[in-house]
């Protein structure tokens, strides 16, 4: 585990080097390269860790036979993009290393034009914690596709060109189902609502989401007659798969504070770049965090949204005093560490991390497969 903190704490001194030295921006963004080329080696050369890749690599194994069959339970975009390689015969891990590396790119590209060079490291510090080692390490591999795709678009939504937008958006469904909701987020990112009707939206948000069922009879008689989507929501409803509408946890308390944050400094965000749409997404994500409290799988959505979350974060620096940034920047260190400790000590998935370049080619799928809970002291 000590390793993810490493990087935690590394990304926390680049910050406060940043802000202490004031480098000019030619100095900043050769560190910020240095810095996210050994991040990018670290998050998307991972071997036996995360979980996600067992069923990946299973299924990467039958597309080339069986890729009708796995139009049945993987969306098409996605069955397509896997044929492709495995047709070429790339090995499993090359073609998940590159998935990686392109998404990598287009996620960090992001944070990058959105958050200013003065707090981009602050931005990444709750980023990673909360979110890139679940993205990266965990891997939800069509998600993250999805949540790419997303991130490539907003160009489009920002200039209004809802034509191609659209493809985007069948795009990105094409790979994950959950980016559908990206409709909402182009009609959202474009609106301007008062701090009254955002805390009305989310105090009515969170008393209806006290309870799955309605959720559930609400996704089931808009999407039970969609191939592949109809028969999940089933499986979700009556699985294991929902949080049963939890009233607290450790994650709400700060997602809450934050929201909180997010209206008081408000004017400091919209007065940046593209501030407006930034806000309005930032201002989302607490909710779609509540949702995922009720109905576990739903908290993916707040992955469309998080590069807009942390960046916003990150802006609200400027709005406090001296010492208040102290307490701030602190406040998302401790956060981000708890959070991070919190994933690491749940299971085995995350320790011990295993490095594709520094291990052994040679073994077998199940070994690699039970590698992590045969060495990880978390069970």
């Amino acid at each position: 585990m000590s390793i993810y903190i490493l990087i935690l704490f590394g990304t926390f001194f680049m910050f406060v080097q940043s802000i202490s030295k004031g480098k000019d921006r030619i100095n900043h963004e050769i560190e910020l390269d240095i810095y996210l080329f050994l991040l990018c080696l670290f998050l998307c050369f991972g071997y036996t860790t995360g979980t996600d890749w067992r069923s990946y690599e299973q299924a990467y194994g039958w597309v080339a036979t069986e890729y009708k069959n796995l139009f049945l339970f993987q969306e098409p975009g996605y069955v397509l993009y896997t044929f492709l390689f495995s047709s070429l015969g790339i090995d499993f891990f090359h073609f998940l290393i590159f998935t990686k590396i392109v998404t990598f790119y287009f996620v960090f590209r992001a944070i990058r034009h959105y958050a200013p060079c003065q707090v981009i490291f602050l931005s990444l510090v709750f980023f990673i914690a909360w979110y890139a080692f679940f993205l990266f390490i965990d891997n939800p591999l069509r998600n993250l596709i999805a949540v790419s795709i997303f991130l490539s678009s907003t160009k489009y939504l920002r200039e209004g060109r809802i034509k191609p937008y659209l493809f985007m958006t069948l795009l990105a469904i094409s790979f994950h189902f959950s980016a559908i909701v990206m409709l909402l987020l182009y009609y959202w990112g474009r609106k301007k609502y008062s701090n009254r009707n955002l805390i009305v939206i989310y105090v009515i948000c969170n008393m209806l989401l006290l309870s799955n069922s309605l959720i559930f009879s609400v996704a089931s008689a808009l999407f039970s007659s969609v191939p592949l989507v109809g028969d999940k929501i089933v499986a979700y409803s009556t699985g294991e798969g929902d949080g049963g509408g939890k009233l607290l946890s450790f994650g709400y308390l700060v997602h809450t504070s934050f929201f909180i944050f997010l209206l008081c400094g408000r004017k400091y965000i919209e007065r940046e770049k593209n501030g407006q749409m930034i806000f309005m997404f930032a201002i989302l994500l607490p909710i779609f965090f509540r949702l995922g409290l009720t109905i576990t799988v739903m908290g993916r959505l707040q992955l469309y949204i998080a590069v807009f979350y942390v960046v916003a974060i990150g802006m609200l620096f400027n709005a406090f005093e001296w010492r208040s940034k102290l307490l701030y920047v602190f406040m998302i260190l401790i956060v981000s560490i708890a959070s991070c400790f919190s994933y690491m000590t749940k299971d085995s998935r995350y320790v011990p991390y295993t490095h594709y370049l520094l291990m052994d080619h040679d073994m077998s799928y199940d070994e690699r497969a039970e590698y992590n809970s045969r060495h990880s002291p978390y069970k």
